[in-house]
């Protein structure tokens, strides 16, 4: 079981680590650059696609917790079922 929490806690610690964050995290920086520089259309076209990016970031981190806590129920369940089937087994 600690195996198993173990490896969904270092997984969880890389949910940033997709590459709609990498590209937004760009983006921004792009974006703030080209402010600075007086290039106001640039800038609102990189912090657009950023925002875009971000977003799909969001959805993207969902998806993976929703994979995490359904393989911490499915470990769960067949922790639970394999219990049962041993004691079963010694009445």
């Amino acid at each position: 079981m600690l195996l198993v929490l173990g490896a969904a806690s270092l997984s969880a610690q890389s949910l940033l680590d997709n590459e709609f964050y990498k590209k937004a995290l760009v983006q921004q920086q792009q974006s703030d650059q080209a402010y600075q520089n007086g290039d106001y259309d640039a800038a609102t076209v990189l912090a657009k696609q950023a925002k875009d990016n971000f977003l799909k970031s969001d959805a993207w981190v969902e998806k993976k917790m929703n994979f995490y806590r359904a393989n911490g129920w499915l470990q769960r369940a067949r922790s639970a079922c394999h219990s049962r089937r041993t004691f079963s087994r010694q009445r």
